[in-house]
Formats: structure tokens, C-alpha cells, sequence
């Protein structure tokens, strides 16, 4: 089972969100997916439309950019992602 969690902070790097879950038996890389699809879904509900999203996974960031052959099945949520982020 996958667990996943993290924090978004202000720009003065104060507090405003925990969030956790789990999402049952998948891989990395669709957990990593996931949670940027849940940061953004979650700041985008406060009105937090300029953010900055640090993390460990570069690869995914680059998906949202440029979808491969080998992460199609993933598109669903990726082109969530690129509607809240704007990006054609």
C-alpha cells in the first residue's frame, strides 16, 4: 500500500496545509502523480493561484510538460493538473 503526505507552506515558510493518504497498491510513480495533483487541487481551493512546488520527483514534473508513450494511462490526471497550471 502507498502512504503519502506532505506540507504547503506560505512564502515565509509558515504552516497553512498538512495533508496525508493512502491510495492502495500502485507505483511511485503514480503516487507522485497523485500528490501534486492533490497540493494543487488543495491551493487552488484556497485561491492560491502563484505557487511554487518543491519536491523530489523532477520526472513527473516533466510529464506535466511532456506526456510520453509510457505514461498514457496517466493522462486523465495529468491533464487535470494541466488545466489547473494552465498549461496547453
Amino acid at each position: 500500500m502507498k502512504d503519502f503526505g506532505g506540507l504547503i507552506r506560505d512564502s515565509n515558510r509558515g504552516f497553512m496545509h498538512g495533508f496525508h493518504g493512502n491510495i492502495g497498491y500502485s507505483n511511485i510513480l503514480h503516487v507522485e502523480i497523485l500528490i501534486l495533483l492533490h497540493v494543487i487541487r488543495i491551493c487552488w481551493e484556497d485561491g492560491l493561484r502563484n505557487i511554487i512546488c518543491y519536491n523530489d520527483f523532477i520526472h513527473t514534473i516533466r510529464l506535466v510538460h511532456h506526456v510520453d508513450v509510457f505514461t498514457q494511462h496517466y493522462e486523465n490526471e495529468i491533464d487535470t493538473i494541466k488545466k489547473y497550471m494552465d498549461i496547453d
